[in-house]
């Protein structure tokens, strides 16, 4: 079986998703704050942790990606939107040059990591097509 780009990313995403729900699962406290920290009370933290395990697992399987992915894309839309109002619009826009500075921390190191993943992926697609 050949894996498409598509397949790739469902992975990532997936393991992305579960890796999540671990670490909120082995640090409640912190997924309680961290809901809070965006206006939801701390109990959501349940609601997340159940959204990424089965949307996960599921996403792993390869089965009811489609409803998966939309559903993960309605919460964080959610999440986004709550974020932003509790952080405040003003200050997010005076700190987005955050954006394009990296900090060696566990949250640069992994972003720059999936997009290493991904351009990795993209040059042997790329070098298979002859484009």
């Amino acid at each position: 079986m050949k894996f498409k780009a598509f397949d790739v990313l469902r992975i990532i995403m997936a393991l992305n998703f579960l890796t999540a729900a671990i670490y909120r699962i082995f640090n409640y406290g912190l997924a309680t704050v961290e809901m809070q920290a965006i206006a939801l009370p701390g109990f959501f933290a349940l609601i997340v942790i159940g959204l990424e395990v089965v949307c996960g697992v599921l996403m792993l399987m390869n089965k009811w990606v489609k409803e998966c992915i939309g559903v993960l894309i309605g919460f964080l839309i959610i999440a986004q939107i709550f974020g932003a109002i509790a952080y405040g619009p003003i200050q997010l826009l005076k700190d987005s040059v955050e954006l394009f500075t990296y900090h060696l921390n566990p949250t640069d190191m992994y972003l720059h990591t999936t997009y290493l993943v991904m351009l990795v992926y993209m040059f042997f697609a790329l070098k298979e097509k002859k484009n």
